[in-house]
Protein backbone atom coordinates (compact mmCIF):
# COMPACT_ATOMS: atom_id res chain seq x y z
CA UNK A 1 0.00 0.00 0.00
CA UNK A 2 1.28 3.46 -0.84
CA UNK A 3 1.74 5.96 1.98
CA UNK A 4 0.21 9.36 1.27
CA UNK A 5 0.52 12.70 3.01
CA UNK A 6 -1.79 15.63 2.34
CA UNK A 7 0.25 18.40 0.78
CA UNK A 8 -2.52 20.94 0.30
CA UNK A 9 -6.26 21.29 -0.13
CA UNK A 10 -7.14 23.80 -2.81
CA UNK A 11 -10.24 25.80 -1.83
CA UNK A 12 -13.40 25.07 -3.81
CA UNK A 13 -13.21 26.85 -7.16
CA UNK A 14 -15.86 27.75 -9.70
CA UNK A 15 -15.20 26.31 -13.17
CA UNK A 16 -17.16 27.40 -16.26
CA UNK A 17 -17.34 26.23 -19.84
CA UNK A 18 -14.42 27.41 -21.92
CA UNK A 19 -14.99 30.74 -23.62
CA UNK A 20 -11.88 32.28 -25.11
CA UNK A 21 -10.80 35.51 -23.44
CA UNK A 22 -11.19 38.75 -25.35
CA UNK A 23 -8.27 40.90 -26.49
CA UNK A 24 -5.77 38.07 -26.57
CA UNK A 25 -2.21 39.42 -26.62
CA UNK A 26 -0.34 39.28 -29.91
CA UNK A 27 3.29 38.90 -28.92
CA UNK A 28 2.70 41.23 -25.99
CA UNK A 29 3.28 41.50 -22.26
CA UNK A 30 0.58 41.18 -19.59
CA UNK A 31 -0.29 43.58 -16.78
CA UNK A 32 -2.37 42.81 -13.68
CA UNK A 33 -4.03 45.51 -11.58
CA UNK A 34 -6.78 45.68 -8.96
CA UNK A 35 -9.18 48.43 -7.92
CA UNK A 36 -8.36 47.53 -4.28
CA UNK A 37 -5.09 48.32 -2.54
CA UNK A 38 -5.55 45.13 -0.48
CA UNK A 39 -4.94 42.77 -3.41
CA UNK A 40 -1.29 41.96 -2.75
CA UNK A 41 -1.13 38.17 -3.13
CA UNK A 42 0.18 35.98 -5.93
CA UNK A 43 -1.29 35.74 -9.43
CA UNK A 44 -0.41 32.93 -11.85
CA UNK A 45 -1.04 33.35 -15.58
CA UNK A 46 -1.15 30.33 -17.93
CA UNK A 47 -0.86 30.70 -21.69
CA UNK A 48 1.10 30.23 -24.88
CA UNK A 49 4.15 32.38 -25.54
CA UNK A 50 5.89 33.24 -28.81
CA UNK A 51 7.60 29.84 -28.90
CA UNK A 52 4.24 28.08 -29.01
CA UNK A 53 4.85 26.39 -25.66
CA UNK A 54 2.38 26.32 -22.77
CA UNK A 55 3.95 28.10 -19.83
CA UNK A 56 3.07 30.11 -16.77
CA UNK A 57 4.34 33.07 -14.82
CA UNK A 58 3.58 33.98 -11.21
CA UNK A 59 3.70 37.62 -10.18
CA UNK A 60 2.96 39.43 -6.92
CA UNK A 61 0.07 41.87 -7.05
CA UNK A 62 0.61 45.44 -5.89
CA UNK A 63 -2.94 46.63 -5.32
CA UNK A 64 -3.93 49.51 -7.58
CA UNK A 65 -0.48 49.66 -9.19
CA UNK A 66 -0.14 47.61 -12.38
CA UNK A 67 2.40 44.77 -12.28
CA UNK A 68 3.91 43.48 -15.53
CA UNK A 69 4.95 39.94 -16.41
CA UNK A 70 8.56 39.27 -17.27
CA UNK A 71 7.44 37.59 -20.48
CA UNK A 72 6.68 40.07 -23.24
CA UNK A 73 5.73 37.57 -25.96
CA UNK A 74 2.42 36.11 -24.77
CA UNK A 75 0.11 35.12 -27.64
CA UNK A 76 -2.82 33.33 -25.94
CA UNK A 77 -4.06 33.20 -22.34
CA UNK A 78 -6.03 30.24 -20.95
CA UNK A 79 -6.23 30.79 -17.22
CA UNK A 80 -5.56 33.20 -14.38
CA UNK A 81 -5.37 32.01 -10.78
CA UNK A 82 -4.84 33.98 -7.56
CA UNK A 83 -2.16 31.79 -6.04
CA UNK A 84 0.98 29.90 -6.99
CA UNK A 85 1.09 27.41 -9.85
CA UNK A 86 0.79 24.36 -7.60
CA UNK A 87 -2.31 25.68 -5.83
CA UNK A 88 -0.63 27.15 -2.75
CA UNK A 89 -0.84 30.66 -1.24
CA UNK A 90 -4.38 31.10 -2.51
CA UNK A 91 -6.26 34.31 -1.71
CA UNK A 92 -9.64 35.57 -2.84
CA UNK A 93 -9.73 38.81 -4.79
CA UNK A 94 -10.55 41.74 -2.50
CA UNK A 95 -11.49 44.03 -5.37
CA UNK A 96 -11.86 43.44 -9.09
CA UNK A 97 -8.55 42.17 -10.51
CA UNK A 98 -8.03 43.03 -14.18
CA UNK A 99 -5.67 41.14 -16.46
CA UNK A 100 -4.83 43.23 -19.52
CA UNK A 101 -2.46 43.38 -22.44
CA UNK A 102 0.48 45.69 -21.81
CA UNK A 103 0.61 47.71 -25.01
CA UNK A 104 -3.02 48.85 -25.26
CA UNK A 105 -4.29 48.21 -21.72
CA UNK A 106 -7.23 46.26 -23.15
CA UNK A 107 -8.82 43.89 -20.63
CA UNK A 108 -8.29 40.19 -21.34
CA UNK A 109 -10.31 39.00 -18.34
CA UNK A 110 -11.19 39.97 -14.78
CA UNK A 111 -11.50 38.18 -11.45
CA UNK A 112 -14.40 39.52 -9.41
CA UNK A 113 -14.11 40.28 -5.71
CA UNK A 114 -14.43 37.11 -3.64
CA UNK A 115 -13.29 34.81 -6.45
CA UNK A 116 -10.03 32.94 -7.01
CA UNK A 117 -9.76 32.41 -10.76
CA UNK A 118 -10.90 33.09 -14.30
CA UNK A 119 -10.95 30.81 -17.33
CA UNK A 120 -10.07 27.17 -17.12
CA UNK A 121 -8.24 25.87 -14.06
CA UNK A 122 -4.64 24.85 -14.75
CA UNK A 123 -2.38 23.51 -12.01
CA UNK A 124 1.26 22.49 -12.14
CA UNK A 125 1.59 19.61 -9.67
CA UNK A 126 4.49 17.39 -10.82
CA UNK A 127 4.72 13.93 -9.32
CA UNK A 128 1.39 14.34 -7.60
CA UNK A 129 -1.28 12.04 -6.35
CA UNK A 130 -4.55 13.91 -6.10
CA UNK A 131 -8.18 13.58 -5.18
CA UNK A 132 -10.46 15.42 -7.55
CA UNK A 133 -14.00 16.17 -6.33
CA UNK A 134 -16.88 17.85 -8.12
CA UNK A 135 -19.09 19.35 -5.44
CA UNK A 136 -21.53 20.47 -8.14
CA UNK A 137 -21.77 20.11 -11.91
CA UNK A 138 -19.66 18.25 -14.45
CA UNK A 139 -16.02 18.82 -15.28
CA UNK A 140 -13.56 17.51 -17.86
CA UNK A 141 -9.91 17.13 -16.91
CA UNK A 142 -6.94 16.55 -19.15
CA UNK A 143 -3.15 16.54 -19.01
CA UNK A 144 -2.37 17.45 -22.60
CA UNK A 145 0.60 19.55 -23.66
CA UNK A 146 -1.90 22.15 -24.89
CA UNK A 147 -5.05 22.39 -22.71
CA UNK A 148 -8.21 20.94 -24.24
CA UNK A 149 -10.74 23.68 -24.98
CA UNK A 150 -13.50 21.22 -25.93
CA UNK A 151 -15.13 18.54 -23.81
CA UNK A 152 -12.62 15.85 -24.81
CA UNK A 153 -11.04 15.18 -21.42
CA UNK A 154 -12.03 12.69 -18.76
CA UNK A 155 -15.57 13.41 -17.58
CA UNK A 156 -16.12 13.66 -13.83
CA UNK A 157 -19.40 14.00 -11.95
CA UNK A 158 -18.29 13.16 -8.43
CA UNK A 159 -15.02 12.17 -6.77
CA UNK A 160 -12.00 10.60 -8.42
CA UNK A 161 -8.70 9.46 -6.97
CA UNK A 162 -6.01 9.88 -9.63
CA UNK A 163 -2.35 8.94 -9.52
CA UNK A 164 0.53 9.81 -11.81
CA UNK A 165 -1.20 12.01 -14.41
CA UNK A 166 0.69 15.20 -13.67
CA UNK A 167 4.28 14.04 -14.15
CA UNK A 168 4.69 15.43 -17.68
CA UNK A 169 1.99 18.02 -18.41
CA UNK A 170 -0.11 20.30 -16.20
CA UNK A 171 -3.62 19.39 -15.10
CA UNK A 172 -6.31 21.45 -16.86
CA UNK A 173 -10.01 21.48 -15.95
CA UNK A 174 -13.03 22.93 -17.77
CA UNK A 175 -16.79 22.45 -17.40
CA UNK A 176 -19.78 22.29 -19.70
CA UNK A 177 -22.45 24.96 -20.02
CA UNK A 178 -23.88 24.15 -16.57
CA UNK A 179 -20.71 25.20 -14.77
CA UNK A 180 -19.23 23.37 -11.78
CA UNK A 181 -17.48 23.76 -8.47
CA UNK A 182 -14.45 21.59 -7.82
CA UNK A 183 -11.96 20.90 -5.05
CA UNK A 184 -8.55 19.29 -5.54
CA UNK A 185 -6.66 17.66 -2.67
CA UNK A 186 -2.97 17.19 -3.44
CA UNK A 187 -1.00 14.39 -1.82
CA UNK A 188 2.70 13.63 -1.60
CA UNK A 189 3.43 9.97 -2.23
CA UNK A 190 5.88 8.58 0.30
CA UNK A 191 6.48 5.22 -1.36
CA UNK A 192 5.61 1.65 -0.51
CA UNK A 193 5.14 0.50 3.07
CA UNK A 194 7.79 -2.10 3.90
CA UNK A 195 6.52 -5.65 4.17
CA UNK A 196 7.25 -7.31 7.49
CA UNK A 197 7.25 -10.99 8.35
CA UNK A 198 5.85 -11.52 11.83
CA UNK A 199 8.39 -14.30 12.35
CA UNK A 200 11.36 -11.98 11.71
CA UNK A 201 13.63 -11.74 14.74
CA UNK A 202 14.60 -8.23 15.80
CA UNK A 203 18.30 -7.51 15.84
CA UNK A 204 19.90 -4.97 18.16
CA UNK A 205 22.24 -4.06 15.32
CA UNK A 206 19.48 -2.70 13.12
CA UNK A 207 16.30 -2.53 15.23
CA UNK A 208 15.30 -0.62 18.35
CA UNK A 209 12.07 0.06 20.20
CA UNK A 210 11.61 2.97 22.59
CA UNK A 211 8.73 1.72 24.73
CA UNK A 212 8.24 5.17 26.26
CA UNK A 213 7.57 6.66 22.83
CA UNK A 214 5.09 4.10 21.50
CA UNK A 215 2.14 6.04 22.90
CA UNK A 216 1.20 9.58 21.87
CA UNK A 217 2.90 12.51 23.52
CA UNK A 218 1.29 15.06 25.79
CA UNK A 219 -1.55 17.16 24.41
CA UNK A 220 -0.52 20.78 23.89
CA UNK A 221 -3.41 23.24 24.21
CA UNK A 222 -3.61 26.60 22.47
CA UNK A 223 -2.21 28.43 25.48
CA UNK A 224 0.84 26.15 25.41
CA UNK A 225 1.47 26.48 21.68
CA UNK A 226 1.02 30.24 21.94
CA UNK A 227 -1.50 30.39 19.08
CA UNK A 228 -4.77 31.12 20.87
CA UNK A 229 -7.52 33.13 19.14
CA UNK A 230 -4.94 35.10 17.16
CA UNK A 231 -6.06 37.51 14.44
CA UNK A 232 -2.78 37.84 12.55
CA UNK A 233 0.17 35.70 11.47
CA UNK A 234 1.71 34.10 14.57
CA UNK A 235 4.60 31.71 15.27
CA UNK A 236 4.14 29.21 18.09
CA UNK A 237 6.37 28.64 21.06
CA UNK A 238 9.17 26.13 20.62
CA UNK A 239 7.96 22.51 20.86
CA UNK A 240 10.35 19.79 22.02
CA UNK A 241 9.63 16.89 19.65
CA UNK A 242 12.61 14.74 20.62
CA UNK A 243 11.76 11.05 20.25
CA UNK A 244 8.77 11.66 17.99
CA UNK A 245 8.52 11.74 14.20
CA UNK A 246 5.06 13.24 13.69
CA UNK A 247 3.02 16.18 14.92
CA UNK A 248 -0.79 16.17 14.88
CA UNK A 249 -2.25 19.68 14.60
CA UNK A 250 -5.77 20.90 15.31
CA UNK A 251 -6.50 24.28 13.73
CA UNK A 252 -9.73 25.97 14.82
CA UNK A 253 -10.81 28.81 12.51
CA UNK A 254 -13.61 31.01 13.83
CA UNK A 255 -15.11 31.97 10.46
CA UNK A 256 -15.46 29.47 7.62
CA UNK A 257 -14.09 30.31 4.14
CA UNK A 258 -11.31 32.51 5.58
CA UNK A 259 -7.99 30.99 4.50
CA UNK A 260 -5.08 30.34 6.87
CA UNK A 261 -1.85 28.56 6.00
CA UNK A 262 -0.03 26.42 8.58
CA UNK A 263 3.59 25.38 8.22
CA UNK A 264 6.29 23.72 10.29
CA UNK A 265 9.67 25.24 11.01
CA UNK A 266 12.40 23.08 12.48
CA UNK A 267 15.75 23.10 14.22
CA UNK A 268 18.09 20.38 15.50
CA UNK A 269 18.81 22.20 18.76
CA UNK A 270 16.73 24.11 21.28
CA UNK A 271 16.66 27.92 20.92
CA UNK A 272 18.43 27.69 17.56
CA UNK A 273 17.51 29.20 14.21
CA UNK A 274 14.21 27.76 12.99
CA UNK A 275 13.70 27.47 9.22
CA UNK A 276 10.90 26.24 6.96
CA UNK A 277 10.74 22.51 6.21
CA UNK A 278 10.06 21.45 2.62
CA UNK A 279 6.54 20.12 1.97
CA UNK A 280 5.34 20.88 5.49
CA UNK A 281 2.64 23.47 4.84
CA UNK A 282 -1.13 23.23 4.60
CA UNK A 283 -3.81 25.77 3.71
CA UNK A 284 -7.44 25.48 4.82
CA UNK A 285 -10.46 27.71 5.23
CA UNK A 286 -12.27 25.50 7.77
CA UNK A 287 -11.27 23.95 11.09
CA UNK A 288 -9.21 20.80 10.48
CA UNK A 289 -6.98 18.22 12.12
CA UNK A 290 -3.93 17.27 10.04
CA UNK A 291 -0.43 15.97 10.57
CA UNK A 292 3.14 16.37 9.38
CA UNK A 293 5.60 13.46 9.38
CA UNK A 294 9.38 13.46 9.55
CA UNK A 295 9.85 16.34 11.99
CA UNK A 296 13.18 17.25 13.67
CA UNK A 297 13.80 17.41 17.42
CA UNK A 298 12.51 20.96 17.84
CA UNK A 299 9.69 22.56 15.89
CA UNK A 300 7.53 25.67 15.69
CA UNK A 301 4.14 26.05 14.04
CA UNK A 302 3.52 29.15 11.94
CA UNK A 303 -0.11 30.19 11.35
CA UNK A 304 -0.25 32.64 8.44
CA UNK A 305 -3.36 34.75 7.93
CA UNK A 306 -4.23 34.72 4.22
CA UNK A 307 -7.60 36.48 4.60
CA UNK A 308 -8.80 38.93 7.24
CA UNK A 309 -11.89 38.32 9.34
CA UNK A 310 -11.21 35.20 11.41
CA UNK A 311 -9.31 34.14 14.50
CA UNK A 312 -7.37 30.87 14.78
CA UNK A 313 -6.25 28.66 17.64
CA UNK A 314 -3.77 25.79 17.28
CA UNK A 315 -3.43 22.70 19.44
CA UNK A 316 -0.84 19.97 18.89
CA UNK A 317 0.10 16.44 19.86
CA UNK A 318 3.33 14.55 19.17
CA UNK A 319 3.31 10.89 18.14
CA UNK A 320 5.15 8.22 16.19
CA UNK A 321 3.80 6.78 12.95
Amino acid sequence: MDRLKISKIIPTLTITNWLAFANQPANDGIEVISDSANDTGYCTIWGIDGTGILSYETITLNGTTAVSTIKTNWTYIYAVFLGKSGGSNIKRAVGTVTIREASGNLAITTIAAGNFNSGMLILNIPGCVYEFENTTGITYRSTFEVPATSLTGIKETGRAYVQGLCDKFPLSIISDNTGATVQVTVYTELGQLPKKNSDTILSSAVDSIDIAKISKGSYLNAATTGISAVTATTTSNEINASGYNTVLIEASISVAVKNWTFKIQGCFVSAGTFIDILDMSYQTNVSKIFMFKGIPDYIKIVATEDEDGATVSVKAQLLNT
